[in-house]
């Protein structure tokens, strides 16, 4: 229908209902597909109203997937100049719809480039559905901000991490003081968190550890997402050595790399090297949880789900964490 020919009760009951932000369960989206198609100038100010006032996650995705559906660009605009204003639960709501087609997504990669989006709160998922797609220009962008993303499932990998994360949620708990200890043995070597190790691999004092899933993710299947900067490099030597390490230098006579424990080997490419080629492993191995005990698993987990050291003022969990599971 034009403006013309719009059906006003329909209008006036979509609009009453939107207006109710404590009753989104109200809305039905036939009448807010209604709203949108008829009277997109009105629907899109409310909306625009709607994400001033902060709205909670399903009164937000009721607005959000018909505006997108009438109008992607604009709808994925003002989410976007709304954003740093809007609740974190509420941003989580958001990324599955502004992921789902070509546009919003490419408005959002622009603003995870820019700053503006935590590029944590995307999931492996939502972004392999595009690097498995034929948009070249998308997989670009991708792999220009997260790096290699594996296309391949690996089920057992996967399973781990389903298993670990219903072992955090089942009401066990660790101890942050202990999950130190078990940090220093097994992952200081390559990784610094809060001022402790070295800088071989992420600094997740920074990174990785958005939430409590992709932090899991991060170590029982580290090879599903592969960080640019961190792609690693194998050397073959002609003395029969494997010697696996990030990229620190490389020129037309000599390749450095940077090993565990932070040290970095120097190769003459003329007289030490047979091969050099790239891996699509990550340098961290897989199996980390061998290394360890169920219960020591459990307490590495409680220290790398305080956002700060323990002990420090202020500390928080990051999203996701059980409130009772870290424990000094």
């Amino acid at each position: 229908l034009s403006d013309d020919q719009a059906d006003a009760p329909v209008l006036e009951r979509a609009q009453s209902l939107f207006e109710q932000p404590t009753s989104p369960e109200r809305a039905p989206g036939l009448l807010l597909s209604a709203w949108f198609h008829c009277r997109p100038a009105s629907a899109f100010a409310s909306f625009e109203r709607a994400l001033q006032d902060n709205p909670q996650p399903a009164l937000f995705t009721a607005w959000l997937l018909p505006a997108l559906k009438h109008d992607s660009e604009r709808a994925t605009r003002l989410t976007l100049a709304a954003w740093k204003e809007l609740q974190e639960p509420t941003q989580f709501a958001a990324i599955e719809p502004l992921t789902s087609a070509a546009q919003p997504m490419r408005l959002l990669l622009e603003a995870v480039a820019n700053g503006q989006v935590n590029k944590d709160l995307i999931n492996t998922n939502q972004l392999r559905k595009w690097t498995q797609s034929d948009n070249t220009e998308l997989q670009q962008r991708i792999v220009a901000l997260w790096g290699q993303i594996r296309t391949e499932d690996n089920q057992a990998r996967q399973q781990l991490v389903r298993q670990t994360l219903r072992l955090l949620e089942s009401g066990k708990s660790g101890s942050a003081s202990r999950g130190r200890q078990v940090f220093t043995r097994v992952c200081s070597q390559c990784h610094l968190l809060h001022g402790q190790g070295f800088e071989v691999g992420p600094n997740i004092s920074a990174n990785g550890r958005g939430n409590l899933a992709q932090l899991v993710s991060n170590v029982l299947d580290p090879s599903l997402v592969i960080g640019e900067a961190f792609q690693a490099k194998t050397v073959l030597t002609v003395d029969g050595k494997i010697v696996s390490g990030l990229l620190a230098g490389e020129d037309e006579r000599y390749v450095k790399l940077k090993v565990q424990g932070g040290k970095v080997a120097e190769f003459d490419k003329d007289e030490d090297v047979e091969l050099i080629k790239d891996s699509d492993q990550s340098l961290m191995p897989e199996g980390v949880e061998t290394q360890m005990s169920e219960q020591e698993l459990l307490d590495l987990f409680a220290y790398l789900c305080l956002l700060k050291a323990p002990g420090a003022p202020d500390n928080a969990l990051i999203p996701g964490t059980p409130a009772d599971f870290v424990q000094p």
